[in-house]
């Protein structure tokens, strides 16, 4: 399958934090956009203190900004996304958790949606936590968003 040919991509972003992490994120929705993907949908998953309100007023169609409740959000409407970006650093529950509460859902996606690793830990002992948690791949910060892209291309459209 190629990316003219998906439709209604969706894309959950759990737990990336701040201003860089805002514009990677529209660089990324983008390139997704410009390389024919534009009906996917970017959910930040963020704790609300972490972005400014000059960075919610950057949204575009291709983002939509929630609050910590998102990982609930996808155990209620599993269809709804393609694909999972886990900060393991986040608030009140860690993306190790999030992704172990995903995965252990009886919701029909809970098992197979892609959930990818997004965090500054990058030694090995980090990526075989993620592994370990139910994570299916690990990016280290900073993101460049060419890496990104081509990797979500991989786990959405299996390219």
């Amino acid at each position: 399958m190629n990316v003219s040919r998906r439709k209604n991509s969706k894309l959950m972003l759990a737990g990336i934090t701040g201003i860089c992490a805002l514009e990677v994120l529209l660089t990324v929705a983008g390139i997704l956009s410009v390389r024919r993907m534009q009906n996917t949908a970017t959910m930040i998953y963020e704790h609300p203190y972490t972005v400014s309100n000059e960075a919610r007023a950057m949204r575009s169609r291709l983002l939509d900004m929630k609050g910590f409740i998102t990982t609930l959000l996808f155990l209620m409407e599993p269809s709804k996304y393609d694909a999972i970006l886990m900060n393991v650093q986040i608030p009140l529950m860690n993306g190790y958790q999030a992704t172990e509460l995903i995965r252990r859902a009886e919701c029909p996606r809970s098992a197979t949606i892609p959930i990818i690793a997004m965090t500054a830990d990058a030694l090995h002992e980090d990526m075989v936590k993620a592994a370990a948690s139910g994570m299916n791949a690990h990016m280290a910060k900073p993101i460049d968003p060419e890496q990104l892209y081509h990797l979500l291309k991989k786990k959405i459209l299996k390219e």
